[in-house]
């Protein structure tokens, strides 16, 4: 199959039983719409191998560099108080806000 409505057509005659000229031309019509939606992006309960690698891909990126990596993490005092009850480790600092 490819995103082209002629090779689809007689591809479709070839494979298929489909005696109606008309309802072969709408089967052709359709897959080649759908092949090109396919190819432009992922299509709602269709799965192809190559999106679902590259979805995987996406999952297990890592970053290079963890915000948690810094020596101290500044907090607002909320969250601070919730640090606190919960007695959570680690070098928090309350932030610098400006009161305006």
């Amino acid at each position: 199959l490819d995103d082209d409505f002629y090779f689809n057509k007689l591809f479709i005659k070839d494979v298929t039983q489909i005696h109606s000229k008309r309802l072969r031309n709408q089967v052709a019509g359709y897959v080649t719409r759908l092949y090109k939606r396919v190819k432009k992006g992922t299509v709602k309960s269709i799965y192809i191998k190559k999106h679902e690698e590259e979805r995987i891909k996406r999952e297990n990126l890592v970053p290079t560099k963890s915000i948690m990596d810094v020596d101290k993490v500044e907090v607002d005092p909320v969250t601070m108080q919730m640090i606190k009850e919960y007695c959570y480790m680690g070098n928090y600092v309350l932030s610098e806000t400006k009161n305006e």
